[in-house]
């Protein structure tokens, strides 16, 4: 009996250390947000594109390479966007 008070005690000490923890609240500005839906949204754009392009041009039992390129291609170009706007956002909030 008294390990099930012990345990009941022990879980209700966890519960009111996890609900102290939750009201800490961590909203992400403005600008984060932007960045974030505007860099996944292009990521998702060229994923989409390569994909367009894979699946009506290259022939993938002959050449995989030409697919791996094209992926390749677009993480290239993503991490671009990434960069510049991550450059730009943090020049511009300091």
């Amino acid at each position: 009996m008294n390990a099930t008070i012990e345990f009941l005690n022990a879980t209700n000490e966890f519960n009111n250390a996890t609900n102290e923890s939750l009201s800490y609240d961590e909203h992400l500005t403005l600008p984060e947000q932007i960045f974030y839906l505007v860099n996944g949204s292009l990521g998702s754009i060229f994923n989409v594109i390569v994909l367009f392009i894979a699946l009506l041009h290259a022939d993938t039992y002959d050449k995989p390479r030409q697919v791996n390129s094209m992926v390749r291609f677009a993480i290239l170009i993503t991490w671009l966007f990434l960069r510049a706007n991550f450059v730009a956002v943090s020049t511009f909030y300091g």
